[in-house]
């Protein structure tokens, strides 16, 4: 299985990591493409054929006191507490293992057979370009024996369940249930705590909402 990996300075460190032999700088395994405008840090950009999921995160050192993601971390921890006063999830933070995906995060509630992430990240699809705000929360709902929001389909073809970047965009692939929500709240304003999580509540409530009328509707038709 090949990784798809991108980000010059670190690439050597990767191919060496826990012996990931196959990571590669071809994207020739998939049709998409990266946005790769400059933000002026170091990105990582990032592929897994596994589980179909792509990530660009930013490439932040966690050791400076007030860091981004010292920010991020606090934020994400108050995110967490909130909603374990709701919902029952993992005592434990949910972020990435691998250096290409570390700074990815995000909470996880599993909920009547589906997973539902709120994701301290956002990611965009226009056309063949995949694009990402690590600055923006988005909401993700999908079946619990899924991987994730993207899945490869009958033919072996990738489809990929990002919304279009505007801060009201949604994807539903209602065959598959699978629900990603954009939202207009910013990772680390912790005035927005509540609204988020309110939100995050309503998406759940909403999703729930959509497939039990398409359980009904599909027990209609069988009668």
């Amino acid at each position: 299985m090949k990784v798809y990996i991108k980000n010059p300075t670190r690439l050597e460190e990767c191919k060496n990591y826990r012996g990931f032999d196959e990571i590669t700088e071809k994207t020739d395994f998939f049709s998409f493409s990266f946005n790769l405008k400059s933000t002026g840090d170091d990105l990582w950009y990032s592929f897994d054929p596994n589980t179909c999921n792509f990530h660009i995160v930013k490439d932040i050192e966690e050791t400076k006191a007030g860091s981004k993601d010292t920010i991020r971390g606090t934020y994400h921890s108050k995110l967490h507490t909130k909603l374990a006063g709701i919902f029952s999830i993992s005592n434990r933070l949910s972020r990435g293992r691998a250096p290409w995906v570390k700074n990815h995060r995000w909470i996880e509630v599993r909920r009547h057979g589906f997973c539902y992430l709120l994701c301290l990240q956002s990611l965009y699809l226009e056309g063949k370009i995949i694009s990402g705000d690590f600055d923006k929360i988005q909401f993700q709902a999908f079946p619990g024996y899924a991987k994730g929001c993207n899945y490869k389909d009958n033919d072996g073809k990738l489809i990929v369940n990002y919304p279009s970047p505007s801060p009201n965009g949604s994807k539903i692939d209602k065959e598959n249930e699978i629900f990603v929500q954009n939202t207009k709240y910013d990772v680390g304003d912790d005035s927005n705590i509540v609204d988020v999580v309110d939100d995050f509540k309503n998406f759940i409530t909403e999703v729930e909402h959509q497939t039990i009328i398409a359980i009904e509707k599909g027990i209609e038709n069988e009668k």
